[in-house]
């Protein structure tokens, strides 16, 4: 690992957690064809290949991710309540 990677906080390879599939897919709360869909998409980022014939994608990764995404709702959801009417008393 790079000297600079470690001052950006990332964990060293031998402590990364790698999430199968199945992890992801609980974790995202989405199906299968939901996930390759976002993939082929762009929006969730690709696995990485950890094996001949298996991928999984790096834990801090798929996390960040998803706390993107709630930010992202969250100002969303806060820009719209500033523009939102007021109810009728």
């Amino acid at each position: 690992m790079r000297t600079e990677d470690l001052s950006r906080g990332e964990a060293p390879i031998s402590s990364l957690r790698y999430l199968r599939r199945p992890e992801v897919l609980s974790l995202l709360g989405v199906t299968t064809p939901t996930l390759y869909r976002w993939l082929r998409a762009g929006i969730f980022p690709g696995p990485t290949q950890i094996g001949l014939r298996t991928v999984a994608w790096p834990e801090p990764v798929v996390r960040e991710w998803i706390a993107q995404r709630e930010a992202a709702r969250q100002h969303v959801a806060s820009a719209g309540a500033a523009v939102a009417p007021a109810a009728a008393v």
